[in-house]
């Protein structure tokens, strides 16, 4: 799978790239159907870009980019037709993963391209934040694992 081009989060006044998608955790939970959006590029396949916020300890979505990639513009209102300037994520109880650094080992696929120097973990409960932690990141090394007795014997 092609790396995916990540939603957006708004923290502590930066902007910093996600390894998380909210919006389809809505969308999932609730059995919503957002509006259709045409998947003209592979590392795009969600069709949008969200903007997140979090202020005050609460998680908000600020803003939906449906034109990256695509002619169809369609507003925050298109999909939350209630909505203020920015919806409450009351829906989202998880974790958001923020990585942070530099790429310390390249992963094709996924969202932001790798493994990080560091993830910062915000857990939510129902849009509020509960636990904010910082993990420093190793690059992954696979091991060959140690042979077994019988095999060794045998080699002898």
């Amino acid at each position: 799978m092609t790396t995916q081009i990540p939603d957006v989060l708004i923290l502590d006044g930066e902007k910093h790239k996600m390894a998380s998608l909210p919006l389809e955790e809505y969308r999932q939970k609730r059995g919503v159907l957002l509006p259709t959006l045409p998947r003209n590029c592979s590392a795009l396949w969600r069709g949008y870009i969200a903007t997140w916020e979090l202020c005050e300890g609460r998680l908000y979505l600020a803003d939906i980019d449906t034109t990256t990639f695509s002619e169809v513009d369609l507003k925050l209102k298109d999909f939350f037709p209630d909505c203020g300037t920015r919806v409450f994520a009351r829906w989202f109880s998880s974790t958001l993963r923020v990585p942070q650094g530099e790429i310390i080992q390249y992963i094709h696929g996924g969202y932001c391209g790798g493994i990080h120097e560091r993830d910062v973990n915000l857990r939510f409960r129902r849009g509020m934040l509960v636990n904010r932690e910082v993990v420093k990141n190793e690059p992954f090394v696979r091991r060959r694992p140690p042979p077994d007795d019988i095999d060794a014997a045998s080699a002898n």
